[in-house]
Formats: C-alpha cells, sequence, structure tokens
C-alpha cells in the first residue's frame, strides 16, 4: 500500500496522468453501465488526473511488485514518466491485463502454487519489456501509435512462433503445454504462457522487420535461427546458473544479456539487409562470414562446455560476439 501511495504521489508530478491513452483506465474505473451514458462526463471529471494516477499506480505495482520502480529506476536511470509510459505499451503490447485475467479465472480450479508461477512469468515478461522499451523507444509517436505497431508485429510472431523456432524449441514449448493441462490449465492459456520466453524476442524482431523493411515472419525465422547458430539461448539459460545474490551482480548479468541480445539484434539486421536471392538469408550470411562465424562458436562452445558458468564466463561471451559483429559489419 506505501508503495502505490508513494507512486501516486510521484505520477502526480508528471503529465503522465494527462495522456490521452490513459482516457481508458479512467472509463474502466467506473461501472460498465455508466461509461456510455456518462461518456462526456467521464472525460472532462474533474478528478481525472487523480483517478488515472490511481488506477496506474495500482497496476504497476499488483503486476510488478513493490520493489518494481526503484528497481527499474536503478537499472535504468530513467524517470518515473518515461517507467510509466513503458509499463503501458508493455502491458498493452504484449496483451498482459488479458494474459492476466485468463489466470484470474482459474482460482480455485488449479493449484495456488502453479497459480503463482504462472503470475511470475507474467511478472518477468512486463519487467524485461518495459526496461527493453525504456532503452529501446522514446515514445515520441504517441503511446497509442507505439502499442499499435509492436502489438500487431507481436501478434504475427505469436500467430507463426511455431514455423519460426527450430523444432527442437518448439518441443519444449509443446512439452511445457503438456505439463500445464495435465494440471488444470486450460489448453490456449497454457500455449500462451509456454511460448512466452521466446516471445519475449518479438520486440527485437518487430524492430529490425522496421530497419531492414522485411516481413515480421521472415525476420523471425532469421533472429530464431541466428540465435540458437550464435549460442545466445544457450548463454540465457546457463545465465541462471551464477550467483546474483549481490544486487550489482544481477545488474551485471541482465546488462550483459540485453548486451547480447542487442548485438543479435544487429547481426539479424545486417542479415536482412544483406539477403538475395531465393536463398535463406542467415545461410547466405553464414556462408559470406564462414572463417568469423567458426571462431565465434568456437569460442562460445568452449565457454559454455565447462562446468560452472560464471559472470566472466558471460562477459566474455558477449565480447566475442561483439567481435564478431564488429568484424562482420
Amino acid at each position: 500500500a506505501y508503495a502505490k501511495m508513494v507512486l501516486f504521489d510521484d505520477l502526480m508530478q508528471t503529465n503522465v496522468p494527462d495522456d490521452p491513452y490513459f482516457e481508458e483506465q479512467l472509463f474502466r474505473y467506473f461501472p460498465q453501465g455508466m461509461q456510455k451514458k456518462y461518456a462526456h462526463e467521464i472525460s472532462s471529471h474533474r478528478l481525472r488526473r487523480e483517478i488515472v494516477a490511481t488506477m496506474l499506480a495500482n497496476g504497476m505495482i499488483n503486476r510488478g511488485g513493490p520493489t518494481f520502480i526503484l528497481r527499474l529506476q536503478e537499472e535504468t536511470g530513467h524517470d518515473i514518466a518515461q517507467i510509466a509510459k513503458a509499463y503501458a505499451v508493455a502491458r498493452d503490447a504484449f496483451s498482459l491485463t488479458e494474459s492476466s485475467g485468463l489466470i484470474n479465472s482459474l482460482d480455485s480450479q488449479i493449484d495456488g502454487t502453479l497459480q503463482i508461477e504462472l503470475y511470475v512469468q507474467l511478472q518477468r515478461i512486463l519487467r524485461r519489456a518495459t526496461i527493453w522499451f525504456l532503452r529501446n523507444e522514446t515514445f515520441s509517436e504517441g503511446l497509442a501509435a507505439t502499442v499499435a505497431r509492436y502489438k500487431k508485429g507481436i501478434g504475427e510472431v505469436s500467430r507463426n512462433l511455431k514455423g519460426a523456432l527450430p523444432v527442437h524449441n518448439w518441443s519444449r514449448i509443446e512439452d511445457r503445454v503438456k505439463s500445464y493441462t495435465k494440471q488444470g490449465v486450460p489448453a490456449g492459456t497454457a500455449q500462451s504462457v509456454s511460448g512466452l520466453r521466446y516471445l519475449l524476442r518479438a520486440t527485437d524482431i518487430v524492430q529490425v522487420a522496421a530497419q531492414s523493411r522485411q516481413p515480421v515472419t521472415n525476420v523471425a525465422r532469421t533472429y530464431f535461427t541466428a540465435g540458437i547458430a550464435l549460442g545466445v539461448d544457450r548463454l540465457i539459460v546457463r545465465s541462471d546458473e551464477i550467483d546474483t545474490t549481490r544486487y550489482y551482480d544481477k545488474l551485471a548479468v541482465n546488462r550483459s544479456i540485453d548486451g547480447i541480445l542487442q548485438i543479435l539484434r544487429g547481426i539479424v539486421v545486417s542479415t536482412m539487409l544483406a539477403k538475395s536471392g531465393k536463398q535463406d538469408p542467415w545461410t547466405q550470411w553464414s556462408n559470406r562470414n564462414e572463417a568469423a562465424l567458426a571462431r565465434a562458436q568456437r569460442g562460445i562452445d568452449e565457454l559454455l562446455s565447462e562446468t560452472g558458468f560464471t559472470l566472466a564466463k558471460l562477459a566474455v561471451a558477449s565480447s566475442q560476439l561483439s567481435d564478431l559483429a564488429v568484424e562482420t559489419g
């Protein structure tokens, strides 16, 4: 409750409650029967700013947790206004309100521990997506336009995820879906939650598609193929082994992973821009940069083959991928 009160006060000192995008939240505050009949009165309500700030603060803390704002400020250096905008874009571009509603509907229908696990996955996606938007978007086109652009692209990736992912990665999603459905989670909800780990990369894919002027579905296939070939997925999985009990170690791991994904995005942009003919773009890029790619792969494979993954090894892997990007750029 205290975190919500502090956030409310901070939001009231910004122009966020005045953003037209949040009018929908204003209307949600009132009973559905009133929303159409008293639309003008609601839009011009004298406590409009306070209502929007309250709804936004409640949502940010309920979905992100009591330390959500503090952690994002420390990790990104952005102010409350930018964090609130990035949160709204992440929430709506990934349709997390709808996903949360699906999980809410499972009250008393599945084991409580499992339900919490599903909520934690949404929270993790919300946090990482909010950070991504803080670091990669200015929101200069307006929140509505930003949400619409990314929501469309994320939807395309979601609908075509099976065709974009390598077979063994899709099999992992199917295994998780089977596990959830056996525990009582409806198939649609299980499918939605199980694919979130890969769907989080959709923001990078949308950005690459815009920069290379290539269809999102084509970029998605190349992006996931490149990520597997460069060991990015394995690096992210192994990073969970790193001791992050100390705050700055956790921050360093997150920064390193973000840096690796940024390098991957740059390589995929180069791959898509250099595409010619009907041959697969990644195959073209790999053949053209065979020696440099092989060196990077050997180095990363060596790091990943050792037991006990550390922050130092993650940093070396990031450096090797950076060298590859520079050499092939």
